[in-house]
This record gives structure tokens, sequence and C-alpha cells, in this order.
């Protein structure tokens, strides 16, 4: 999963992370006051597995404003990260709410800080969940 991450195969990814969700979270660790946050910690711990490639920062400021988490590549040669969560509100789909992730991460300007780091690969990934379903949307920083 962490390699279908890194490499920027997002589609294996998206299949990985929900089948693993499905597979090890009970609805019951999702509080419903503020399921985002579950999810935000839940990918942060998946992703302290990256830390010898990896600087794995959350809540950090970059551009205008503040994102969930960011993958620094220790090698700038590499993919950088930048990754949104968006719990799906009673309005929208899945879909919907992957792509209002993906337009803050551009919107906010969130990878500028790869950016200033001289990384060149950058791939932004929208990630919204209702209950344990997922819906992942990404593209490449230009």
């Amino acid at each position: 999963m962490l390699k279908a991450l890194t490499t920027g195969d997002i589609h294996t990814f998206e299949i990985l992370l929900q089948e693993f969700l499905v597979n090890s979270i009970s609805m019951y660790d999702l509080p419903s006051n503020e399921p985002e946050k579950s999810y935000h910690l839940f990918v942060v711990g998946l992703l302290i597995l990256l830390a010898d490639q990896y600087h794995v920062k959350s809540n950090r400021e970059s551009g205008l404003g503040r994102y969930d988490i960011m993958l620094i590549p220790q090698d700038l040669s590499t993919l950088g990260i930048v990754i949104e969560f968006k719990k799906v509100s009673s309005q929208e789909t899945l879909e919907l709410a992957a792509e209002r992730a993906l337009n803050q991460i551009k919107q906010k300007q969130h990878a500028q800080e790869l950016k200033s780091l001289g990384i060149k690969a950058i791939k932004l990934i929208g990630i919204a969940f209702q209950g344990k379903q997922i819906y992942l949307q990404a593209e490449d920083s230009n």
C-alpha cells in the first residue's frame, strides 16, 4: 500500500487503503462528532512507516493555509505528497467531497513548501470518506 502511494500509483493505494479500512476498523472507532480527525490520525500512523524515506508532517502551514498531511521526501528527486481529508456532507457524494479536498490543496497552495525545497514531482491527493467508505482524487502539481 505504501509503495503504491510513494510511486504515485494512487488507484492501487486507494484500493488497498479501502480494503484495510473495511477489514481493520470498526464504525465505533469513528466518532460521529469529528470523524475527520480519526481518519487523519489513522493515516498519519500508517505513514510513519515511511520515516526512513520521508518527513511525515501533519497540520502544518504551507502556502495560504494548513494542510492535513505532507510527505517530504528525504531524496528531493522523488515524489512529494500533499493529502487533504474531507467528510462527505449531507449534500454531496464521495466524488464531490474528494474534489473539494483537492481544490482546497490547490487554492490554498499547500504544495508551496515542497516547491520551495526544489521538489519537482508532487502529487496532490484529496481523500473523501463516509463511514468506512473512501474515495481518492489525485493530480500532479504544476
